[in-house]
């Protein structure tokens, strides 16, 4: 949306930008937008993770979509805190009730 100058309205929860190589060049940092998600209605939360600005040349805009996957004996859980740490390629993210998950960001993969 940057290129239209416009915003867009996300039912989330915490959010992160970072700058970090994700697509098939090591050498392009690419600047990413990554969110938690959970629709009205729909009882699971998403992490997204996406490009934002323009591509690598010949390359599509990145994104990645992975379930956050939170104990099934735990109701009323959300994440709060979410963190990139662009060196290692990685996103954590906190959870109300102190679950720590961990992202590895180029393919949206939960590490721990």
């Amino acid at each position: 949306m940057i290129e239209k100058k416009q915003g867009q309205y996300l039912d989330g929860f915490v959010g992160t930008f970072a700058e970090m190589p994700v697509g098939n060049s090591p050498a392009y940092i690419n600047s990413l937008f990554t969110f938690c998600e959970r629709k009205p209605g729909d009882p699971v939360t998403r992490i997204h993770i996406m490009e934002i600005g323009n591509p690598n040349a010949g390359e599509a805009k990145f994104k990645r979509t992975s379930e956050v996957a939170f104990p099934p004996d735990v109701q009323g859980d959300f994440p709060v805190v979410m963190h990139s740490v662009d060196k290692y390629g990685l996103i954590f993210v906190i959870s109300k009730f102190g679950y720590l998950f961990v992202y590895e960001a180029a393919n949206g993969y939960l590490v721990y």
